[in-house]
């Protein structure tokens, strides 16, 4: 509930305090006292789209703050969204319009919070009725939440589940849509992955395989220029004619013999000789080696064309896949993963489906539950609606709820909820939102608050804020609305702006809006006071001994009614 507003610089109101009681309190006051701001000093707490147009005339800024007390589960739970909770169970709340800034500014237990915040906080404990509610009370969306909320928490259970179970369809749906407008590509990148891993693993190819191959073709490309040039280097170093003296070991030998004859005249040439002798050794070896080599060279056209061949595939393998042969083996773990994940398109084509397929079933199984369920509450609702109608000046009506079905599932079940009434027996059965004034829609609305009022109850005093409630009625009808709201208010918090003093004379608490040396206060009306408002609101004058008497007997008639 709320404990307390306070209203500074809004439209005509300066500065307003409004001291609120748990139950019915009626906010009354002559034209262009400022009731209308009131409600909109509400609807900026409750964090309703506000005109920067409201803020007083001169002023730069408007504010409203308020109160909040008894929350229930939801509210607590809306907070510690923002990481925040109550103090002492109350949570206090303000709302400023910024002229120069052009914005306006929220704050929740004194923390800054986006406006929305706001209302997803106030909406768990508040409900708001005016004149934007009888259209909106012509909406069959808003018509299945008022049916679904008379629901007890089975139901409750039966719309997630239901939206859960849609939510699953959506999804399948979406991914069996995407999946089959990627299937053509899922196969060729499939195709594509299986090819290459074919080939890897024909080729089985080693890290420097490619440079390994490059050689290999080099050599056996030009093994007769290597006869040659290797022949022709082994001639040099040791000739094969065992005549020829010209070459590096006929010259060694020569060296090693005149330098044997300086040792013998000089022993300090021993170690020279040494190397000398060690060249020659290896001279003689490196000379066996390329007389080897020449000896492995062949032709061998056969070699030739498989080294070509190999390398081609693993050119063919590396590429678009791998700058190096090292990270083929990369990516031929990522290409299995990737297969894994892919599978066989067609099979997972035909899981997907199948999944679909159990989503919408599980949809229409569900959804038959819930449909079941709004059928039971459909009467249920209609019942009570009836009959505080027949309270409310309205017992010629007949008011039902329909259920239509819908050609396919939707995301809020299997048909359309429509409020119907019937005005008087002789008229046609016709939707409210074609067939009910708006009088009839106040009412209409009125009668349902009371009747789901048992329902509110199980989760804390809730409250309700009616705006023109009373419009289009007066007299006995008048009478039956301020006991409605009575009723209502027993168990929950009320808040009327009325015009009416056969709605006023109902409220536990009245407050006057009225201007006063230019400004506008709100003032807690108790004993002759609220008879002298409640006389003005009947006959427009207050001093008129006849009205004021009137006054008194019906708001002595009202509490005694409430007893």
């Amino acid at each position: 509930m709320i404990n307390e507003v306070f209203i500074e610089n809004l439209g005509v109101i300066d500065s307003a305090r409004l001291d609120l009681v748990p139950g019915f309190t009626a906010v009354t006051g002559e034209t262009g006292a400022g009731k209308t701001m009131v409600l909109t000093g509400l609807g900026m707490l409750l964090g309703a789209r506000t005109d920067l147009a409201t803020v007083r005339l001169g002023a730069e800024q408007a504010s409203v703050s308020g109160v909040f007390a008894e929350l229930n589960q939801e509210a607590n739970e809306s907070l510690s969204g923002w990481d925040l909770c109550a103090s002492d169970d109350e949570v206090f709340v303000s709302r400023t319009l910024h002229t120069k800034a052009g914005r306006s500014r929220a704050r929740l237990q004194g923390r800054a919070v986006p406006v929305a915040a706001l209302g997803e906080f106030s909406s768990t404990m508040v409900t708001i009725h005016g004149q934007s509610d009888q259209i909106a009370l012509k909406n069959s969306r808003v018509q299945r939440q008022i049916l679904d909320r008379f629901g007890n928490a089975t139901h409750q259970a039966l719309i997630v589940e239901y939206q859960n179970a849609w939510q699953a369809a959506v999804k399948a749906k979406r991914e069996l849509d995407d999946w089959q407008a990627n299937a053509q590509i899922y196969a060729l990148e499939s195709a594509s992955l299986q090819e290459g891993l074919e080939l890897y693993d024909e080729l089985a190819p080693s890290d420097h395989e490619e440079e390994e191959l490059t050689s290999l073709i080099k050599r056996l490309t030009n093994v007769s220029d290597l006869r040659q040039f290797v022949a022709s280097a082994k001639e040099l170093i040791s000739a094969t004619s065992l005549e020829s003296s010209n070459d590096a070991l006929g010259a060694i030998g020569s060296a090693n013999s005149f330098l044997s004859k300086a040792e013998r005249l000089d022993p300090s040439l021993e170690n020279l000789k040494e190397q000398l002798v060690q060249l020659e050794m290896q001279i003689r070896d490196l000379g066996f080696e390329l007389e080897n080599y020449v000896a492995t060279l062949e032709d061998d056209p056969n070699a030739l064309t498989q080294a070509h061949e190999r390398r081609a595939k693993l050119k063919k393998l590396m590429q678009g896949r791998a700058v190096e042969i090292s990270e083929l083996h990369d990516w031929a773990q990522e290409a299995r993963q990737r297969l894994h994940d892919i599978g066989d398109p067609t099979a997972t084509t035909e899981l997907k489906q199948q999944t679909l397929k159990q989503c919408q079933e599980t949809v229409l199984a569900v959804g038959k539950k819930l449909t079941s369920s709004r059928q039971k509450l459909a009467l249920g609702l209609a019942q009570k609606v009836n009959s505080e109608l027949a309270e409310l000046a309205m017992k010629s009506a007949r008011f039902t709820v329909e259920l239509e079905d819908l050609p396919k599932p939707s995301s809020h079940g299997l048909e359309e909820i429509t409020f119907m009434l019937q005005s008087h027996p002789s008229a046609p059965t016709r939707p409210i939102g074609a067939g009910a004034s708006g009088g009839e829609l106040s009412r209409i609305m009125l009668a349902i608050e009371v009747a789901a009022a048992d329902n509110h109850s199980q989760s804390g005093r809730r409250t309700f804020i009616f705006d023109e409630v009373d419009s289009g009625i007066g007299g006995q009808a008048a009478i039956q609305v301020g006991k409605r709201l009575a009723k209502l208010a027993e168990n929950s918090q009320v808040i009327v702006v009325t015009h009416l003093a056969q709605v006023a004379a109902f409220a536990d608490q009245q407050v006057l809006l009225q201007k006063a040396d230019g400004k506008t206060e709100l003032i807690a009306l108790t004993g002759s006071a609220r008879e002298t408002e409640l006389a003005r609101m009947l006959s427009g004058e207050a001093t008129l001994a006849a009205a004021k008497t009137h006054a008194a007997e019906l708001l002595a008639a009202a509490q005694s009614a409430k007893q």
